[in-house]
């Protein structure tokens, strides 16, 4: 498993990309795009897997993908179960 640098954005069919930030998160999960307003996506992150992350959770965007903000999330346990 890797880990990436946040969420990018094209315009142009993949020319060109722009960095959005959420770089913290490290594992992006599912991107979503709603089916009614295109402008509004949401980003499932895990942030770091194996303790608390302040960086997990689900993040929405309503203006097409610049930086969301942190909606209703846990952040106490690990995103994996670790063996007892």
């Amino acid at each position: 498993m890797s880990f990436g640098d946040g969420v990018h954005k094209s315009t142009d069919g993949g020319k060109s990309w722009r960095h959005l930030g959420l770089e913290k998160t490290r594992y992006i999960t599912r991107v979503l795009v709603s089916p009614r307003d295109p402008q509004t996506v949401f980003v499932g992150a895990q942030g770091t897997i194996f303790g608390p992350s302040q960086e997990r959770g689900v993040f929405v965007s309503r203006d097409g993908g610049e930086p969301g903000r942190r909606r209703s999330i846990s952040t106490t346990g690990t995103a994996w179960p670790t063996s007892t």
